[in-house]
C-alpha cells in the first residue's frame, strides 16, 4: 500500500517528496523522495532526538505540493505574527498561545517560501502503519449530525484532564498526553482565524478554564480538520489491577497496547532496518461537518472513509424516545443520520463504532443499575465489554421505527462497538477542570485491534 500524507490523505508515490525539519537540530534538514529505502529518513539523524518525549521537539515533515496550506502563508511567504489573535462576533479579542505557533515561526526562518503545512513525523507513521511492525496510531473519522458533539469529542481528546483518571492534576495520572492540531479554510480572507480557533481550547486547557464559546463547529468549507492526541502510559500503570476475564479495564488495555508498539528492536518494513520505537501512540481525529454527514450523496465522506482505520458514528442521547418522548422528527436528526451513515459504512474495511454523546443530560432518567454502570465509566473502572450496547438496545426498543432500524444495525455486524462518552466542567468557571468521561475506553479500543 502506498504511503499517505496525514493532512491531505493523498497517496504518495516515488515522485513525491518530503522535507524533514528537526527543531532541536535545524541544520540537519533533509529532502527525499517517498520510496521504501528512504523511509528511515523521516527520522532525525542525531541519535539523541529519538528519546524526546515532547512532540514539539520531535521531527516534523512537509509534503511538497500538499493541498493543506500553512495558515500563515501570505503574498508568497510564511509570516507568523508576534501575537496570534482573533475577534469574535461580540468584538472580544482572543489571544492564542501554543507551541505550534512558535514551531511554525522557527521553521519559517529556514523555509519562508514553503506554503504547505508541517506535521509531526509521528503523525506520518500513524497514517502509514502498514510500514510499521506494530500499531503506532489510528486514524478516526467522526460522523454524525450537526450539534451532536463531534467537534467537542475531538477537542476534549486533546485535553490532558481527560486522562487524569481522577487525580488532582494530569501530572499525577498514569498517562502522559500530547497533541497536534491543524484546521484550514482556504476560502477565508484570513485562514489563520480558523487555525487560531482550533488551537485556542488547548491554550484554555493549560489554564484549566473554558468559556461558553470555547469551541466552534466544523464548517463544510473547512478543507482539513485534524486533531491528533498522542498518549504514553507511565510505568506506574503496570502496577494497576487488571480486569477479570469477562471485563475490560481501559488503562490496562492501553498499557498492553503501548508496550507492544514500543518493543525493541523496532523494525520497519519492508526495508528491514532498525528504527526508533514511537514515543507515543497516536489517535488522529478527522472531524467532518454535520451538513456533510446529512448529505447521503457526499463524495468527500466516501473518499475519507477509505483512508481511515476507525469510523465513529455519533448519536445524541437526548434524542432517544426513551428520554425525550415522541418529539418531532426534525428535533432528533442524529438518529436518522446515524442510520444513514452506518448503512453506508457497513461494508467498509475500517472498524465501526457508535458513540452515544451527552449521556450526562439524561442521567435523571437512568435506572439504578444503569446509573451504577455509568458511574463505573466515570471512574475508568472494570466494565463488561458489551454493556453500553445492551443498554442502548434496551432504550432503542422503546422507540419509533427509525430507532428500531438503528437497533437492528447495532445488534448486527454493521457496528462493532458502542461507547458512552460525555463531558464534565465545560463552561463552568471556578469549578473542576473540564474533561471527557469514557474517552479513555474509546482511545484504548482504537489502538487495540483485538479489543
Amino acid at each position: 500500500m502506498a504511503e499517505r500524507c496525514p493532512l491531505c490523505l493523498g497517496a504518495l508515490s516515488s515522485a513525491d517528496a518530503l522535507i524533514r525539519f528537526c527543531p532541536c537540530h535545524p541544520n540537519l534538514t533533509d529532502r527525499f523522495l517517498v520510496t521504501p529505502e528512504n523511509y528511515r529518513r523521516i527520522f532525525c539523524q542525531h541519535p539523541q532526538c529519538n528519546d524526546l518525549l515532547t512532540i514539539a521537539r520531535q521531527t516534523f515533515l512537509l509534503h511538497e505540493g500538499c493541498e493543506s496550506q500553512n495558515p500563515f502563508w501570505k503574498n508568497g511567504q510564511v509570516i507568523v505574527p508576534p501575537q496570534v489573535q482573533w475577534t469574535d462576533k461580540d468584538d472580544r479579542v482572543h489571544l492564542v498561545k501554543h507551541w505550534e505557533l512558535a514551531l511554525l515561526e522557527q521553521i519559517a526562518e529556514k523555509y519562508p517560501g514553503r506554503r504547505e503545512m508541517w506535521f509531526p513525523a509521528l503523525l506520518f507513521r500513524a497514517a502509514n502503519r502498514d510500514r510499521e511492525t506494530s500499531r503506532v496510531g489510528t486514524l478516526v473519522k467522526l460522523s454524525g449530525a450537526r450539534n451532536v458533539g463531534k467537534t467537542t469529542l475531538a477537542v476534549m481528546a486533546l485535553n490532558p484532564w481527560s486522562y487524569a483518571c481522577g487525580e488532582r492534576t494530569p501530572d499525577l495520572g498514569h498517562i502522559q498526553s500530547d497533541h497536534f492540531v491543524y484546521a484550514f479554510n482556504e476560502r477565508l480572507a484570513q485562514p489563520e482565524t480558523v487555525f487560531a480557533q482550533a488551537l485556542e481550547p488547548s491554550w484554555l486547557f493549560l489554564r484549566a478554564e473554558t468559556t461558553q464559546q470555547w469551541t466552534y463547529p466544523t464548517s463544510r468549507l473547512i478543507k482539513a480538520n485534524v486533531r491528533a492526541v498522542f498518549v504514553r502510559p507511565k510505568e506506574s500503570m503496570a502496577s494497576l489491577p487488571t480486569a477479570s476475564r469477562d471485563e475490560i479495564n481501559p488503562m490496562s488495555l492501553l498499557w498492553r497496547t503501548f508496550k507492544r508498539a514500543t518493543m525493541g528492536p523496532y523494525i520497519a518494513v519492508p526495508d528491514g532496518e532498525s528504527h526508533p520505537p514511537p514515543s507515543h501512540s497516536a489517535v488522529v481525529f478527522l472531524d467532518t461537518a454535520g451538513e456533510e454527514n446529512e448529505d447521503p450523496y457526499s463524495v468527500k465522506l466516501g473518499t475519507l472513509e477509505e483512508c481511515v482505520d476507525v469510523i465513529a458514528v455519533t448519536l445524541d442521547a437526548t434524542h432517544l424516545s426513551h428520554f425525550s418522548g415522541r418529539t418531532s422528527f426534525d428535533a432528533r436528526m442524529s438518529i436518522p443520520v446515524a442510520v444513514q451513515r452506518i448503512k453506508s459504512i457497513a461494508t467498509k474495511r475500517a472498524r465501526r463504532c457508535l458513540i452515544v454523546t451527552k449521556v450526562d443530560l439524561v442521567s435523571g432518567g437512568l435506572q439504578p443499575l444503569e446509573k451504577e454502570y455509568v458511574s463505573k465509566i466515570a471512574q475508568d473502572g472494570n466494565l463488561h465489554p458489551d454493556c453500553d450496547k445492551q443498554m442502548l438496545l434496551a432504550w432503542l426498543a422503546e422507540g419509533d421505527s427509525k430507532e428500531k432500524e438503528l437497533a437492528a444495525l447495532v445488534s448486527g455486524e454493521a457496528v462493532h462497538k458502542v461507547f458512552f462518552i460525555w463531558t464534565e466542567g465545560l463552561g463552568v468557571l471556578g469549578g473542576d477542570p473540564p474533561r471527557a468521561i469514557g474517552l479513555l475506553r474509546f482511545v484504548a479500543w482504537c489502538l487495540n485491534e483485538g479489543a
